[in-house]
């Protein structure tokens, strides 16, 4: 009768710290997010010093890239890429030397080179060492974490953040 009595609470032990190891997973990328959310503030209110450098991605109207730095230490790239239909405006974000947030936004135009934006995609990507951690759409969604690694390769495979 012992054997049974102590099953039971093992049981519900077993299910408790199962459905709550879940929830500490999404929670910890929530504190996660809610870090690089705060130094991106930071990064955005610090004097930082601009540097342009040369655009390395190819588009049909030409880019601009400017990487920011407080003293030595790379703290933010943007860049910005017009085409014949849109544009691409990109915000790359660092700590310690390693990417942290990137938020990029697509423009796309009524007509051919009109500059009459009817149409906008935001996309924001948190990065932890090194790792795509959470990807939100256009739509305020988070993405499907299958498709992390091959985006967070196309990001740090950018050519602008080398």
């Amino acid at each position: 009768m012992r054997v049974s009595i102590y099953k039971i609470p093992i049981s519900f032990l077993s299910i408790f710290l199962f459905s709550h190891g879940i929830s500490l997973a999404q929670d910890s990328t929530t504190i996660l997010v809610g870090k690089i959310r705060e130094e991106y503030q930071k990064i955005n209110s610090e004097k930082l010093k601009k540097v342009e450098v040369e655009a390395k991605n190819e588009s049909s109207e030409g880019g601009e890239v400017y990487r920011y730095y407080a003293g030595d230490t790379l703290r933010k790239i943007t860049s910005e890429y017009m085409g014949h239909m849109g544009r691409a405006n990109g915000e790359y974000y660092f700590k310690d030397g390693k990417l942290l947030f990137v938020f990029i936004v697509y423009s796309y135009y009524d007509t051919y080179m009109s500059g009459k934006i009817v149409r906008r995609e935001e996309n924001r990507y948190y990065f932890h060492n090194g790792h795509l951690i959470r990807w939100i759409d256009e739509h305020g969604k988070i993405k499907d974490k299958s498709l992390y690694d091959k985006k967070a390769k196309e990001i740090l495979d950018d050519e602008d953040l080398k």
